[in-house]
């Protein structure tokens, strides 16, 4: 073929290619609408996380799955512009890591509104300004951001998602959890009992319902002397058998137990 008949042929895919999106755009708005009447979220990370692998299982090339992943963020991001006027909260200022976090995980088409502190990231959220929120929670020079957790003590908002950056974690603040996929990461806030062997009686919950703890950080309690929380990432969803038994022996134990938010252990 020669190049005129190879732009031809692109033409004629241009023609088909926005046609299928609009198609495509107008059952995401109708599912949208259906959401926004039964009072849901908007965006699902499960659903998300099914995209993704679907088309990633159809693609045979030459476009990397990667290349084709972002494609698609794009056109997921667009849908969601048009499902509603959407708002992105995300700590720092424009270009930076959290901002970055924020439109890989959502795309270019929402509306991103930057925050001095983590505090008001939650505040934006929690007051309805915006829809989600984005905070670091650990970074490979810093470690554990601290700030990120002790607001959680006290915040009613729910970890939805993740996103990783090749230094630093950062965490999707929402109000709903995403349903289990069968590959999901728990986070859990437990305040241990002031006893002897408290910190033995959690870990041993954890190993008695052979769960993964992949992650846990102490840190001491505001309002009583000697009182201690501890941040803590499993495997598994919380709706799992496995996860429900383990949150119940804890608090049989006398510990208070908040769950964050169970969500895709994926990036």
């Amino acid at each position: 073929m020669h190049i005129s008949e190879h732009r031809k042929a692109i033409d004629k895919l241009d023609a088909r290619i926005v046609r299928l999106l609009n198609e495509r755009t107008r059952h995401v708005l109708a599912i949208g609408g259906i959401k926004l009447k039964a009072g849901e979220e908007i965006y699902a990370p499960h659903r998300e996380r099914a995209v993704f692998e679907r088309i990633c299982r159809l693609n045979a090339g030459p476009i990397t799955s990667g290349q084709l992943r972002a494609i698609y963020r794009e056109i997921m991001s667009s849908a969601l512009a048009l499902e509603k006027n959407m708002t992105i909260a995300y700590l720092g200022s424009e270009a930076t890591p959290a901002h970055q976090a924020a439109i890989r995980r959502f795309g270019a088409s929402l509306r991103y509104a930057p925050q001095k502190t983590i505090a008001d990231v939650f505040t934006e959220v929690s007051k309805g300004r915006a829809d989600y929120g984005v905070v670091p929670l650990e970074n490979s020079t810093d470690g554990v951001v601290t700030h990120t957790l002790d607001i959680f003590v006290d915040s009613e908002l729910k970890i939805i998602s993740q996103i990783i950056l090749p230094q630093t974690r950062f965490l999707v603040l929402g109000r709903q959890c995403s349903p289990p996929t069968g590959d999901d990461r728990t986070s859990l806030l437990v305040g241990m009992a002031d006893k002897a062997g408290a910190l033995n009686h959690v870990i041993a919950a954890f190993r008695r319902c052979q769960i993964n703890m992949t992650k846990i950080e102490p840190r001491p309690g505001k309002r009583k002397a000697r009182k201690y929380f501890f941040f803590i990432d499993c495997d598994g969803h919380v709706q799992d058998r496995k996860v429900s038994k383990v949150v119940a022996l804890l608090e049989r134990g006398g510990n208070r137990v908040k769950v964050l938010g169970s969500y895709p252990n994926t990036e």
